[in-house]
């Protein structure tokens, strides 16, 4: 792992630290980020989105694409009987 010295930077009334180009593209951070705390570290991740990718799927789906995943899905939700279902 390479390691790296730098200076933080203020910023208003805190401080940053300058993060290289290429150390960005190598760990896919990119736009939004979560920070946290481990012991004495600050760990820096990009942010997850538990949606994520959720519009290529329904994309891929409407053009006719299979998707393992959709078509489980669609088959639970046959398998159920909703069609029978009414309001008592």
């Amino acid at each position: 792992m390479a390691s790296l010295r730098t200076n933080l930077v203020k910023i208003g009334n805190s401080q940053g630290v300058r993060i290289p180009k290429a150390l960005l593209r190598q760990v896919r951070l990119v736009d939004e980020i979560e920070i946290e705390v481990q012991e004495d570290c600050l760990v820096l991740k990009p942010a997850h989105h538990p949606r994520a990718g959720w519009d290529e799927l329904f994309e891929k789906k409407k053009g006719g694409a299979s998707d393992p995943e959709l078509e489980a899905w669609e088959k639970m939700t046959d398998a159920d009987g909703d069609e029978d279902w009414a309001w008592k």
